[in-house]
Order: structure tokens, then C-alpha cells, then sequence
């Protein structure tokens, strides 16, 4: 099952050349198979500290995200440019635990 979904992401993506389109495309795909209101892609703008939505895909009944610029707590930024840099998995509990990525959810 999971390679079905991963296969269906993938075609979905090889078939859109817009990331709007795609992410639309990969979220009902993604849906077909589990639980998900939305795919969104940010773009982090390092001068300003800010994440923005380049990319939203709604499953059907999904959140409308707010589109623009998010501005991101210092240590919630730091912790997230950590993250990204080192590449890691986030997993919930102990000194781990990623609530700081809420911060980082566009609203919606």
C-alpha cells in the first residue's frame, strides 16, 4: 500500500510542471490512501526569517491556508534551519519532541 501511494506521488509529480498543480495532484492522491487535509510547500526566506507557501494542495474539504509570509519565532527558526540542515526525522517525546514545527504551519 505504501508503495502504491509513493508510486502515485511520483506520477503526479513527473506530470505537473507548476508545483501548484502538483501539489494539488499529490494531495488527492495521498488522501486516496490515508488521512491528510493539505500538501503545502514552503519557502524559507533566511533574510527575513520568514517561511511562505509556494505550494498548496487541498484534499477535498481541506483548509484554506493563508497565503503569505510567516514569521517565525528566533528558536522556533533556529531549531527549523537545524532541522533542514542535519536532515533528520522528527519524532515526538523527549528532548526530541517537535512541537516547535506547529510554529511552522501555515494557518488554515
Amino acid at each position: 500500500m505504501a508503495t502504491d501511494v509513493l508510486s502515485d506521488v511520483w506520477r503526479e509529480a513527473c506530470r505537473h510542471i507548476e508545483i501548484e498543480s502538483a501539489a494539488t495532484a499529490i494531495a488527492a492522491a495521498i488522501a486516496r490512501a490515508m488521512p491528510l487535509a493539505a500538501v503545502v510547500v514552503l519557502r524559507l526566506d533566511t533574510a527575513q526569517k520568514t517561511l511562505e507557501p509556494v505550494a498548496v494542495g487541498t484534499a477535498e474539504g481541506g483548509p484554506k491556508i493563508s497565503p503569505g509570509p510567516r514569521s517565525l519565532p528566533g528558536g522556533t527558526w533556529q531549531k527549523l534551519t537545524t532541522w533542514l540542515r542535519h536532515g533528520q526525522g522528527a519524532a515526538a517525546g523527549g528532548d526530541h519532541d517537535p512541537g516547535w514545527l506547529l510554529a511552522c504551519v501555515p494557518e488554515g
